[in-house]
């Protein structure tokens, strides 16, 4: 799933660099090709965003649950 996800960005990465050389150069559909990367822009932020909170929802469920083991831990050797 990691490469797959970074496969996406890097595919982001290299549309945007072509889209930003279009531009410079002045293409005759700068027009339509700055909305369709402002579009982009926003898209990466939300993906970003996005794969953020899911990678701090994962880490907190880890660090829950190895506290919950030594919780455990800690009953089991009362018992």
């Amino acid at each position: 799933m990691f490469l797959l996800l970074k496969e996406v960005i890097n595919h982001f990465a290299q549309v945007r660099e072509l889209a930003k050389k279009m531009l410079q150069e002045n293409h005759y559909a700068s027009k339509d090709i700055k909305a369709q990367k402002e579009f982009l822009d926003r898209g990466c932020r939300s993906f970003a965003m996005r794969m953020n909170r899911r990678r701090d929802v994962i880490l907190t469920s880890l660090k829950f649950h190895k506290s919950a083991g030594e919780v455990r831990g800690c009953f089991d050797l009362t018992s």
